[in-house]
Parts: C-alpha cells; sequence; structure tokens
C-alpha cells in the first residue's frame, strides 16, 4: 500500500512489482496508469466540485477571483479536485 506521485518512474516500479506477483494499492493519490491492484480513496473530482459550490454558495454574485493553489501537480488527487473546483467555480 503506498502514496506516491504519479510519475513515470513511480510507475514503473508498480509494473515491475506487478510483474512479480506483488499487488498494490494506492492510498490518497491515485496511480491511474500503473497496474495497481485498487485505489482506496475519494472521488477527488467529486470533492473539488464540492469545493467549489461552497465557495460559490459563500460568495454569492460578487464579481472576484478565487486562487487555487496545488501543492505538486504529479499527486494525482490534488490535480483531479482542482479540475473538479474550476468548472464549477466558473459558472
Amino acid at each position: 500500500m503506498l502514496k506516491a506521485p504519479d510519475t513515470g518512474e513511480v510507475n514503473e516500479a508498480v509494473a515491475r512489482l506487478a510483474g512479480r506477483g506483488i499487488p498494490v494499492v494506492t492510498l490518497v493519490t491515485d496511480l491511474p496508469r500503473s497496474p495497481r491492484t485498487a485505489y482506496v480513496g475519494i472521488d477527488n473530482r467529486a470533492a473539488g466540485a464540492t469545493a467549489a459550490y461552497l465557495v460559490s454558495q459563500w460568495l454569492g454574485r460578487r464579481p472576484g477571483a478565487v486562487l487555487v493553489t496545488l501543492s505538486r501537480s504529479f499527486f494525482r488527487g490534488e490535480e483531479e479536485r482542482e479540475m473538479g473546483f474550476r468548472p464549477r467555480c466558473a459558472r
């Protein structure tokens, strides 16, 4: 079980483990391009959409901009939450 960035090196390491019959489960952040056995975590796009909904409720119709920051773009969970947030907030 691991939490790791979605990089080529990590995906290759997971592929080597899977090739040896060692199951790999990703936790919190996914490696969808790897042969991992399963992902355990939240629906990150839905979480981002929920955050955008809440921000839009708090701001109402006031004009303005919202700053979204990511710690690392290769942690899949953060990237997917941002993708879920963006279209919802643009409405």
